[in-house]
C-alpha cells in the first residue's frame, strides 16, 4: 500500500510539472499581443547560486535584470525579462548574452499586458527553457508507469 502511494504522489508531481508547462505556455505566446512602450534598464547583472551536494559545490547562474518604463505618466518597475526566466542555468554563458543584451542605462522595448500594467516582459514568447517543466513532468509520469508495471521489482529493491 506504501509502495502504490509513493508512485501516486510521483505521478502527481508529473502532472503538476506537466500543468505548470501548459500556464507558462500560455501565458507566453500572450505575451506576443501585449503593448509595448519603451523603458530603461536600472540594473543587469549574472547571480551566482552556489549550492553544496555533499563534498561537492557546484553553481548555478542567472540574469538579473531590472528595469523600469512608464505607462499613462505612471513609472513601474519589473524584473521578468521572459515567461519562465526565474529558471537557473548551468553555464554562466547562456546568461552572459542576457546581460550583454540589456546593459545598465540602456533603452529598451518593455511589453505590457494591457490589462495588467504592473506584467511585463522585455522578450515575447514562448523560450525553450520552459519545456524542462513539460520533459520533467513526462519523466515523472512514465516513471510512475514503469513502477507500477514492474512493481514487483522496485519493491525487490526497497525490501
Amino acid at each position: 500500500m506504501e509502495y502504490l502511494l509513493f508512485v501516486y504522489i510521483i505521478c502527481f508531481i508529473g502532472f503538476l510539472f506537466i500543468l505548470h508547462f501548459v500556464y507558462l505556455f500560455i501565458v507566453s505566446r500572450n505575451t506576443q499581443k501585449w503593448l509595448s512602450t519603451m523603458g530603461k534598464i536600472n540594473n543587469s547583472k549574472m547571480e551566482i547560486i552556489y549550492q553544496d551536494i555533499g563534498n561537492d559545490r557546484n553553481a548555478s547562474y542567472k540574469a538579473k535584470v531590472e528595469y523600469q518604463y512608464v505607462i499613462n505618466g505612471n513609472t513601474y518597475f519589473s524584473k521578468k525579462i521572459f515567461i519562465g526566466d526565474y529558471t537557473r542555468r548551468n553555464f554562466p554563458f547562456s546568461v552572459k548574452s542576457f546581460i550583454k543584451n540589456y546593459t545598465k542605462d540602456k533603452e529598451v522595448l518593455v511589453y505590457y499586458n494591457p490589462t495588467d500594467f504592473k506584467s511585463s516582459v522585455l522578450e515575447t514568447g514562448v523560450h525553450s527553457i520552459i519545456y524542462r517543466e513539460l520533459f520533467a513532468g513526462i519523466l515523472f509520469v512514465v516513471l510512475s508507469i514503469i513502477m507500477i508495471t514492474k512493481e514487483s521489482f522496485f519493491v525487490s529493491l526497497i525490501q
